[in-house]
């Protein structure tokens, strides 16, 4: 019989029997090997669909390699290629090009997967074993055969794979001892099919005499390799579950962090300012016009320090998704108005004229401190940058959004800063921005806050012809991206306008009405840090409070019981206890349901307002504050202190006034039931003595003769007494 390679004589196992036998067993090592060659390929496959969407871990795509040329090679070998296609080439080309392809995407997979560098060993080998698949290719290509290879290369090929078995097994080992990971699976793997393939070049070298087994050996290699990245696969995500519980545990300490920060650098600066304004007030002696404006610089600096600190947390909690939004329906037209009014002192300073131009109907659904904080951001950013001329804002309204334009004459912008000024951090570089100063954070803020309404921001502008931003805002937005959403209600128009937005030398100017003050007032100062007490103490001195110090919680709960305490002023962080949990201490007490209690802090998220309150705040103040907002807020609650105690005396007076009117109650019906019975008893004698004089009358109606006795009448009746009385008097001798 003859074959391909012009070889003589039988290879392999030779099964002698009847047709029906042979056929049988022929079916059955063709849907056996062609079952584990699908399987290979299926393998091929998925490997290669999972490199598509992992592109940097390439040894999917090696091992995809492997399995598809271990798939080819066996085919050919066992010689299902010649149903597929009845074709000489083809299985010349599966038989010995998918051999030496094995070997090189082996090589390869194993270097990636243990993540081994190529030394100049491993690049001779690939090396070689290229130029035998090149030489392999194109002499089948050219001639259609393989006799010069068969003839020289071969068996170098199979010497070099001897070698590289050796090789990779080394590797193995040196990445078990650097401890890579998977790295002993991949030397069970080798060394289950190296045993065999080692035992099958030995007999093709006739240098033993074994029978080779087929291709499982190489099925178990593959397998091995598949289940070893299946498992790499698994502990990744693993992996990656963990590193996000660790990323939530890192964000959480972010948030901490922020928290922290903002308290430690909000706490000195309120000192500075409030200080300064102690000063201001003239609490220390008179001042020098020259120490006043000093004192002014001090204050508008720290105000901007505290903006710039502002402005990195909200940036934080606005890339973090966790803002917090107060929806409501909002007049634009009059926030926008009440903005323009805020700002216009500070405009004027700098010679601009600032105007406002609404049509009606400019209402949308929204936050409104978020709403005012964008017109701000836009309103102040013109004023920074305009050294003259006229700002504009213009509020015009839609069937369905409300369009907000503010126009400057400023320098402009060119047209390769328009897109950078929404970067973070990012400052367009010209020397009025540096004069300016700032941390590029507003126009993004200010974008961030824009989109969770739902709208857009864009800007025109032109060098050397100012700059318009123009915010479109839908009437009824879809909201997403953001932690939580609350529906209040409807109020009043009034707009709370963040702290840190007006200068502290326009706070200075205005006229700030008388403040009442409660002179007997007894206020607990509860602070750990000396320069908040003595701020406190200092805007306190001119209302003449009788103050109170407490270092911390425990000594603060002490002073409440030794002291008839009007008010506490508590800072939230507290050595050992904080001020949440002096706050419930309090609460818990029914002797301070009514005591009012005002949180002190740097915090100024809403989340730790809302918890201040659950825990029984009367009130949250945040650092910085001036002296006349803690006033207003310390007269405020001792006003609704002093409501609720004259509520509770004349609560008091009214339970016992109703006692002692149900007593007096209980009185008048007993002496009603006496009156009655006495009525009764009257009634009753009265009638005795009708009765009795009457008789009287009847019996002394005329006087009696007897002879020899002499009557003479004397009756007097009694009315008090029931019946008459007779006595029986001797007048004269004789005479009776």
């Amino acid at each position: 019989m003859g074959s391909f390679d012009y070889n003589s004589g039988f290879e392999g196992i030779l099964y002698i029997g009847t047709l029906q036998h042979i056929t049988k067993k022929f079916v059955q090592n063709n849907l056996y090997y062609g079952f584990l060659i699908g399987i290979n390929l299926f393998l091929s496959l998925y490997f290669i669909l999972l490199y598509y969407y992992r592109r940097k871990e390439k040894f999917y795509l090696y091992f995809s390699g492997m399995a598809f040329s271990f798939a080819l090679w066996a085919a050919g070998y066992i010689g299902i290629i010649f149903w597929i296609l009845d074709n000489r080439m083809a299985y010349l080309v599966s038989a010995y090009c998918g051999s030496v392809s094995i070997v090189i995407c082996a090589t390869l997979f194993i270097h990636s997967f243990l993540s081994l560098r190529y030394n100049l060993f491993s690049k001779i080998l690939l090396s070689l074993l290229t130029f035998l698949l090149l030489y392999c290719t194109s002499e089948i290509i050219i001639t259609g055969l393989v006799e010069s290879y068969r003839m020289y290369l071969f068996r170098i090929f199979l010497l070099t794979s001897i070698v590289y078995m050796v090789y990779s097994t080394i590797l193995c080992i040196y990445a078990i001892k650097i401890h890579r990971p998977h790295a002993m699976k991949i030397l069970i793997g080798i060394g289950t099919a190296y045993i065999f393939i080692f035992l099958s070049i030995l007999t093709w070298l006739h240098i033993i005499d074994y029978t080779p087994s087929s291709i499982e050996p190489f099925i178990a290699m593959i397998l091995v390799f598949a289940l070893v990245l299946a498992s790499r696969y698994a502990q990744v995500f693993s992996d990656l579950e963990k590193t996000h519980s660790k990323l939530l545990v890192l964000d959480k300490m972010k948030d901490d962090f922020l928290a922290i920060t903002s308290h430690e650098l909000k706490t000195p600066l309120h000192g500075i300012m409030g200080i300064a304004e102690t000063i201001m007030d003239g609490t220390c002696g008179l001042l020098t016009v020259k120490q006043k404006q000093n004192l002014l610089l001090i204050q508008d600096e720290a105000k901007r320090l505290n903006t710039m600190v502002s402005e990195i947390l909200d940036f934080s909690k606005l890339r973090a998704g966790k803002v917090d939004l107060f929806l409501e329906h909002i007049k634009v037209d009059q926030v926008a108005a009440t903005i323009v009014s805020l700002l216009t002192p500070e405009a004027n300073k700098k010679g601009l004229s600032l105007i406002l131009k609404s049509s009606n109907h400019c209402t949308i659904i929204g936050d409104r401190n978020r709403l005012s904080q964008i017109i701000i951001n836009l309103v102040g950013n013109a004023i920074k940058f305009s050294d003259n001329g006229t700002i504009t804002v213009n509020v015009e309204s839609s069937s369905n959004c409300v369009a907000i334009t503010v126009s400057d004459e400023g320098p402009g912008l060119d047209v390769s800063d328009r897109e950078r000024i929404w970067d973070p951090f990012v400052q367009v570089d010209n020397p009025d921005n540096r004069r300016s100063g700032g941390t590029g954070l507003g126009l993004p803020i200010t974008k961030y806050l824009v989109e969770l309404h739902g709208g857009t921001i864009r800007v025109e502008s032109e060098k050397g012809k100012g700059t318009s931003f123009i915010v479109i805002l839908p009437k009824e937005p879809k909201f997403s991206g953001i932690t939580k959403i609350k529906h209040v209600e409807e109020k009043h128009d009034t707009l709370v306008l963040p702290q840190e937005t007006t200068p502290a030398s326009i706070v200075q100017d205005e006229s700030i009405a008388e403040i009442p003050y409660y002179t007997k007032a007894c206020i607990l100062i509860v602070d750990d840090d000396e320069v908040n007490r003595n701020v406190i103490e200092g805007f306190c001195a001119t209302a003449v409070y009788e103050l109170f110090i407490a270092h911390d919680g425990p000594t603060a709960l002490q002073f409440l019981e030794q002291h008839n305490i009007d008010l506490v002023l508590l800072d939230l962080m507290l050595p050992g206890m904080s001020g949440y949990e002096v706050c419930q201490k309090i609460r818990q007490s029914k002797k301070y349901a009514s005591l009012p209690v005002i949180m002190v802090t740097a915090r100024d998220s809403a989340s730790d307002m809302v918890r201040g309150f659950v825990t029984g705040a009367n009130d949250y103040i945040t650092k910085p504050f001036t002296r006349s907002e803690l006033l207003i807020r310390i007269e405020n609650q001792l006003a609704i202190k002093q409501m609720l105690d004259l509520e509770q005396s004349m609560a008091h007076e009214l339970k016992q006034e109703t006692k002692l009117n149900r007593n007096l109650y209980q009185r008048s019906i007993q002496l009603k039931q006496i009156a009655t019975q006495i009525m009764t008893w009257e009634r009753v004698i009265k009638e005795d003595l009708e009765i009795a004089k009457a008789f009287q009358l009847r019996l002394m109606a005329c006087p009696q003769h007897i002879p020899g006795i002499n009557f003479h009448i004397l009756y007097q009746p009694l009315a008090e007494l029931s019946g008459d009385v007779y006595d029986i008097i001797e007048l004269k001798p004789d005479v009776i």
